[in-house]
């Protein structure tokens, strides 16, 4: 954790957001959610490039709020606090709550928004947690009980040797570009005919190699879009286009093209299904592929909700008795064993019908 700045605190601290606003040249918090949601694409941007400090101690400060509403409650909290008459807080801006700007009296001292900024601009210390490492020679005392009286026994650390634990390089900087040949994808796509001809389900269904070899690849130096024989790929590609334009053959190939050169790759769908589809697609194709999905409550809901609806659209039966493949990541506990019954009941039940 990061040791908090001292000048605000409580509902006084959204007054960080309106002085870095203020540095900047913007006089409304109705700009948090986007300026704080952390996008490099963001901090790129001629008003932001030499506030990427800044913009990182905010959200270590868990000033980045996420929606419109999250900062009008914030606002309205603010200003109760400042009209509060027993109130001792310290109000440098003044917030209007129905358009969300602010602003300061001209006669305010600007020594608590300088050394605010100041604070901005610098990184945040780490917070120091005062605990102490436990001595391996020493005996350890564990409580049996969490009653406060609770009998103790001593339990000796073991001797493990220590192994330095890996971190990423947070700092690396990714400077060369990915090139593909449209020769190499169409090999790519031969061999993946070739695999699918073994498959009786899957012979003559998918065509690579033809679908690729209908798409045209153009480039962008020139607006007259020539075409081009290599694929230049670099940091994050965000790919749009019309249904059936060659968005699945194009990702698929690539996909299965990076794995087989040991190239890492991310690629990230809106829908829980058509991530299952390309993750059953690529490890078909002997790709060591992995879904990555939130697993919050209600996230997996949402998702096992959907794969549910995908299933029931499969037949006439509303999916009774079918699955399809990556839908056990979203398993839920049957429902039926709430409704189970004592042997004994059951037997007794039997009874009494067979009595009647």
């Amino acid at each position: 954790m990061r040791e908090l700045p001292k000048i605000w605190k409580g509902v006084a601290r959204i007054q960080y957001l309106c002085a870095f606003l203020e540095s900047i040249g913007v006089n409304s918090l109705r700009y948090v959610p986007l300026i704080t949601s952390g996008f490099q694409s963001l901090t790129q941007t001629d008003l932001l490039r030499e506030h990427a400090q800044a913009l990182f101690n905010l959200r270590m400060m868990g000033l980045d709020y996420p929606s419109e509403a999250a900062i009008r409650r914030q606002v309205a909290l603010y200003n109760e606090e400042v009209n509060d008459p027993l109130s001792k807080m310290e109000a440098v801006f003044e917030i209007e709550p129905e358009n969300l700007t602010f602003s300061r009296p001209e006669n305010l001292i600007e020594d608590q928004v300088d050394k605010a900024l100041d604070i901005l601009r610098q990184p945040l210390s780490y917070k120091i947690h005062g605990k102490s490492l436990v001595d391996p020679k020493e005996t350890s005392l564990v409580p049996l009980d969490f009653d406060r009286g609770a009998q103790h026994i001593g339990v000796h650390s073991p001797q493990l040797p220590s192994k330095r634990v890996g971190y990423h390089n947070l700092n690396r900087n990714i400077t060369n570009d990915i090139e593909i040949s449209m020769t190499e994808l169409i090999e790519t796509a031969i061999d993946m005919d070739r695999r699918d001809q073994d498959n009786p389900d899957r012979a003559n269904k998918n065509n690579w190699q033809a679908r690729l070899e209908r798409c045209v690849l153009c480039s962008t130096t020139t607006p007259a879009l020539p075409e081009a024989e290599t694929l230049h790929l670099k940091e994050v590609i965000h790919m749009i286009g019309l249904p059936g334009s060659g968005k699945t053959t194009l990702l698929t190939c690539l996909g299965v093209y990076l794995a087989r050169h040991q190239i890492k790759t991310l690629i990230l769908f809106p829908k829980i299904e058509t991530a299952l589809s390309y993750l059953n697609d690529f490890r078909y194709y002997h790709i060591n592929a992995s879904l990555l999905s939130g697993q919050s409550e209600l996230s997996r809901d949402r998702h096992a909700n959907r794969i549910a609806e995908t299933i029931a659209a499969h037949s006439d039966s509303g999916g009774f008795g079918l699955n399809i493949p990556g839908s056990e990541y979203f398993g839920k506990s049957c429902a039926l064993a709430g409704f189970a019954i004592a042997q004994e009941e059951a037997d007794f039940l039997a009874l009494r019908i067979r009595a009647l």
